[in-house]
């Protein structure tokens, strides 16, 4: 699905539950009116917020970008294995270490 095509059918989706999003409640304890479905608001807030960011693997000058973070991940994984069978560093000694294993792994694309 393109960027446009996405912010099509997410408007229309948000047309058509308008009255759903919009719903308050009024709390019986404090009398107070709060939106029904936070959590749903939340959402397209979240998602509002972060839309401009969600297709950046489609611009011209992001040609080659990764269109998954799987790549990353693994390297996490990996950092986070290590980190652990050296539990006893201290933060100084951690730190290095992160360093070194970044410094080890930049531009290496086969680095495990």
């Amino acid at each position: 699905m393109t960027e446009s095509e996405f912010s099509q059918h997410y408007t229309q989706w948000k047309q058509r539950w308008d009255s759903t999003i919009k719903r308050r409640s009024v709390s019986k304890t404090t009398g107070k009116s709060r939106y029904t479905h936070r959590r749903l608001r939340t959402a397209m807030n979240s998602n509002d917020f972060c839309r401009p960011y969600l297709f950046t693997y489609h611009r011209p000058d992001c040609a080659g970008m990764p269109n998954t973070n799987n790549k990353i991940e693994g390297i996490f994984t990996d950092l986070k294995k290590n980190l652990n069978t050296h539990s006893g560093m201290n933060e100084h000694s951690r730190r290095r270490f992160i360093s070194g294993f970044f410094l080890a792994s930049d531009g290496d694309p086969q680095v495990k």
